[in-house]
């Protein structure tokens, strides 16, 4: 798909040239990395114990290619607060004008992110914009160390589709309705590329999911990461489930 899609184009300022070759050449040159981290939690708050390990087991594959594991990560701190607020500032501006008509249509979970950008103040936009700029340079000098930073993808395993959304994390009460998909979130402000590979099953049987994040424009280096750890997974012919 990014053979098709990606290309370098003077009229769109954040495009870039693709890899030599292309991606699916890129996968052929692939290559261990030399020393990557793992992180249950990003150092933010609580993941389910059986998720965190699955996620750790995972990662420790790498190790079978001689790469070095450290349990490291960026500091994050401030991201989860300052992803709310640029969430929600997007929401106002992109669904702000449907409030008035159609209320009643619209789940109330996105009614809430709607009215949450619509009453922030310019300081709250200017304070999430700066901290956004302080996660990146963090970030990118982490990975001057670094080759991979893998973590969970979702701190919590599949829920009932009934269920709108977690309530709690290993007794850590949520306060919001994307409290769940923090381990993604944060690494969305960093624009770093990431990639989420299906990497063992819960006692119940329910998929878990390792998130693969690369440095800065590392695209390629990371898809070759990722093909590397699903041939030693071995899950590959065993996903999806038939249930």
């Amino acid at each position: 798909m990014l053979d098709a899609m990606a290309a370098f184009t003077p009229h769109d300022p954040l495009s870039r040239p693709v890899p030599e070759g292309g991606y699916q050449a890129a996968l052929r040159r692939a290559r261990p990395p030399r020393r990557l981290a793992f992180s249950p939690d990003l150092g933010l708050r609580s993941v389910d114990p059986d998720v965190a390990a699955i996620c750790r087991a995972a990662a420790q594959r790498f190790t079978q290619m001689n790469c070095a594991l450290d349990e490291a990560a960026p500091d994050f701190s401030g991201a989860i607060d300052c992803f709310q607020v640029l969430r929600a500032l997007l929401f106002a501006d992109l669904r702000g004008q449907l409030l008035p008509g159609e209320r009643d249509r619209i789940s109330p979970d996105i009614v809430w992110n709607i009215e949450k950008g619509q009453q922030l103040t310019a300081d709250e936009i200017i304070s999430a914009r700066r901290e956004r700029h302080r996660l990146f340079h963090r970030v990118a000098r982490f990975f001057d160390d670094y080759d991979l930073l893998c973590c969970p993808t979702v701190a919590v395993s599949p829920f009932p589709v009934e269920q709108r959304f977690p309530t709690e994390i290993a007794g850590e009460k949520l306060t919001t309705y994307i409290d769940w998909m923090f381990l993604t979130f944060v690494v969305t402000l960093t624009g770093c590329p990431a990639i989420s590979l299906p990497c063992g099953l819960t006692q119940d049987g329910l998929p878990v999911g390792i998130e693969l994040v690369a440095r800065p424009h590392g695209d390629a280096e990371l898809l070759a990461y990722a093909s590397l750890l699903e041939q030693a997974l071995g899950l590959a012919d065993r996903v999806p489930l038939e249930v």
